[in-house]
Formats: C-alpha cells, structure tokens, sequence
C-alpha cells in the first residue's frame, strides 16, 4: 500500500503491515479518560535497543491507543524505568518470555531488575489467553485492529511510525532489526486483557493492606453483581 501510494520500494518480500499510515494516525490525546485501561509493552533488548510502548484501551469503542514510545539503547534498567514512571507509574507493565531468563551480570531475572525500580511488573511474561506467545498471531491481531479503525498512534510517536514503515519480511522471515517498538506493541497487544484502569503520570498509590484489598467495599468494586439475578451471577474482572 505505501508503495503504491508513496512510492516507497518495497522492503525484502514486503511490508508486514501493507497499512496506509494515515489510517491510524491520530493527534495526541490530551486528556485521558481514567476508565480507560492501559498497559505498557516491553521489549527488553538484550542485544539491541530497548523500548516500551504505552497503549491505552478505550473498551467501549475496543480501540487501542498507542499514546507514548520509549526506546534507549546501552543503558540500565534504573535509566529505563525513570522515564516509564514520570508518564505512566501506576501502569502495569507487560514483557516477553526473556524476561524471566537469569542476566548475566547479576544471575537474576530481568523482570526483577525491573520490579525493584518500582514499576508494576505483571506476575508472568506476556501470553495470549489460551497461553500461546506466537509472534504472528500477534502481528495479525495488530493488522486486524489497524484495517478496523480499532488501532491509532499519536502522531508525535515518530519513532514508532519510523520503525512501522521499515518492519518487513524477507525470505518469508521477519526481518527482526530495529523493531524493538514493533515487539514492545505486540507484547502489549498480547495482554492487553490484563491492563488495569487508572490515571496517567508519576504518581502512584502506596501499597495497600490485605486488610483493605478484602474489605467489603474493595470486593464490591472488583465484581460486578447482576440486580435482576441476586442469588448469585459474580463476574469477577479477572483483576483488571
């Protein structure tokens, strides 16, 4: 599409989203509604550059919103999560099935370098409902939502945009350089059932007690109970 209609050459076999760029560009959100879920997406770039992608879900309407792009390259995991926490602290963040293998260095998950810098890891690497991590299924998941209008990047997120026009196959392979925002969207995508509604910036709540989490009102909040069928009919939220 973008050949066609920019005179782009084509990358390898192809671009892995033939998508109109236009179709999913949007100006930035200015105020976000607090309803609305979101979630960060991790790609951790062990031996390349790392980036987190910031994606907030409008349930209502079931559009993603990819609202703030991070990407660094040689530096720690302290330098990472300092600019996650000035935009999105109370944030939970998803990550990919390395981040539970031990680093190097410290002989410690990644994912708990990144625990200890305060940011709202989830308990597990980042799975599809069913438990499945398939790359393709998730870049099919992100197509399906850009050619439904169900899928918009701000259009101050170049660096996202840049990595979008170059992302392609070659030999019916993902080419898999600079497409560290690329992987951070789809881990994203992939738990994006588990983003949690709140407020954006550095504040975060402080941790609050077992005594709090199972107090009636707290309960109350995290169930939905169904008026015309009181003898039962709890739908728990599956914690979001």
């Amino acid at each position: 599409m973008r050949t066609r209609v920019y005179g782009e050459d084509m990358l390898g076999e192809g671009s892995i989203f033939p998508v109109d760029e236009q179709t999913i560009t949007e100006p930035p959100l200015v105020n976000v509604p607090p309803h609305w879920f979101k979630i960060w997406g991790l790609d951790f770039g062990i031996s390349h550059a790392f980036a987190a992608v910031l994606l907030l879900h409008d349930a209502d309407a079931d559009v993603v919103h990819v609202h703030h792009c991070i990407r660094l390259k040689g530096q720690t995991p302290l330098q990472h999560a300092v600019p996650m926490k000035a935009i999105g602290a109370d944030v939970v963040v998803a990550y990919p099935p390395d981040g539970d293998n031990r680093e190097m260095g410290t002989g410690e998950p990644l994912s708990k370098l990144y625990r200890e810098q305060n940011l709202r890891m989830l308990p597990h690497s980042a799975t599809f409902e069913d438990g499945s991590v398939s790359t393709e299924r998730g870049i099919f998941e992100m197509w399906q939502r850009m050619t439904t209008g169900r899928f918009k990047v701000a259009n101050t997120q170049q660096i996202w945009f840049e990595e979008f026009r170059g992302y392609h196959r070659k030999n019916n392979q993902i080419v898999k350089l600079y497409d560290d925002l690329m992987s951070a969207t789809r881990i994203g995508i992939m738990a994006l059932r588990l983003a949690k509604q709140g407020a954006l910036g550095s504040g975060r709540p402080p941790p609050r007690s077992n005594a709090e989490l199972n107090s009636p009102e707290a309960i109350r909040r995290r169930c939905d109970f169904d008026l015309f069928n009181p003898l039962g009919n709890f739908d728990f939220f599956a914690g979001r």
